[in-house]
């Protein structure tokens, strides 16, 4: 098994490092998980808000003090405002994911002494670190197939959950272009968005590739 450059690096440096490190870890894991759910909750806020108002279900709300009642406002700019949590919610997930990867690692090089209790490493790290609604659903390789399926029954909703926010973005753009298209600045918002939402896929794919690409350079 090769290493990984994280591993390397950790074994140049002394248990007390270490263990400040690992520390340093676990609060960038708490904090990202912060920004992880403030996210989550504007991006279900403006997502409903939206239809609520496109639908003329809601005459108006106020945000930050702010009275807005005006439908055209909304299908114009709540898009952008979407595309930009987006964004900022894949790079926060994926910097958690990172945290804890590195955690892991960390925790396994300070904690087990025998490579037989290496496999005990994900578990024991769940329930160290803070309550991950994601974490405690995730199944280990060694799992039979019954607990496979059982672990895709559970994450199904949750996946079209996940891709709620990108079809409101389909949703809203083609409504924009549509509607608003005439209008100079509204390609300009069209353009923004989208591209936000791209580079949050790009930036997703990048990860999982490298990832694979890591897994598969320690196996071999």
């Amino acid at each position: 098994m090769k290493k990984t450059e994280i591993e390397f690096f950790l074994d140049s440096i002394d248990t007390e490092e270490k263990l400040r490190l690992i520390d340093s870890f676990m609060e960038s894991i708490k904090y990202t998980e912060k920004i992880v759910q403030e996210t989550t909750k504007w991006l279900a806020i403006l997502v409903f808000l939206y239809y609520l108002l496109t639908n003329r279900f809601l005459e108006g709300f106020e945000i930050f003090g702010a009275k807005l009642s005006r439908f055209e406002f909304v299908e114009k700019y709540f898009p952008f405002g979407v595309s930009c949590l987006i964004f900022l919610y894949t790079i926060a997930t994926i910097h958690k994911a990172k945290c804890i990867k590195n955690y892991e690692i960390l925790f396994s090089k300070i904690y087990i002494k025998e490579k037989d209790f290496l496999k005990y490493v994900p578990y024991l790290t769940r329930i160290v670190l803070p309550f991950g609604f994601y974490r405690e659903l995730e199944n280990n390789e060694n799992s039979g197939c019954l607990k496979q399926f059982i672990n895709f029954m559970y994450f199904s909703p949750l996946l079209i959950i996940q891709l709620l926010p990108y079809f409101f973005m389909y949703d809203s753009l083609k409504e924009l272009y549509f509607q608003y298209w005439a209008e100079p600045y509204i390609k300009l918002i069209f353009f923004s968005s989208l591209t936000f939402i791209l580079a949050a896929w790009i930036k997703f794919i990048e990860f999982i590739v490298k990832g694979v690409n890591e897994t598969l350079e320690i196996k071999y």
